[in-house]
């Protein structure tokens, strides 16, 4: 499962206020080319609470279509969600941020290939040998 990372490598950048979508809480914005390889079906969520489980997130992202997947990476606040139809996957992506639970939001992005195909190394660490 370490082949998935953010399309723009870090954090997304901070919401503007108010609400769209018809007030559910959720802020259109247009398609943003991302720097990898498009993974279709597949979407990649950040700004996660921890409050929020794999259950949340099946229970809120079926809604939209059948799913394939939902992996949440151990100690970290991001998680992958995979839907059959690599169409719905896309459309959902089209809305920033989606309200899962009451009160908690994630920001949701296509997922896309790390560079080098694989679960990377880390940092580089200095090493004086």
């Amino acid at each position: 499962m370490g082949a998935y990372g953010h399309p723009r490598g870090g954090a997304s950048p901070p919401m503007a206020g108010g609400y769209g979508a018809a007030g559910m809480g959720m802020q259109q914005r247009g398609p943003v080319p991302p720097s990898g390889n498009v993974l279709p079906g597949r979407l990649f969520l950040t700004k996660m609470s921890p409050s929020i489980s794999k259950d949340d997130l099946t229970n809120y992202f079926q809604q939209f279509g059948a799913l394939n997947d939902v992996y949440i990476p151990a100690g970290k606040l991001i998680a992958f969600v995979g839907f059959n139809d690599a169409s719905i996957a896309t459309a959902v992506a089209q809305m920033q941020t989606h309200e899962v639970k009451p009160g908690c939001s994630v920001c949701v992005d296509v997922a896309v290939e790390r560079p080098g195909g694989g679960k990377g190394l880390g940092k580089a660490r200095f090493s004086p040998y």
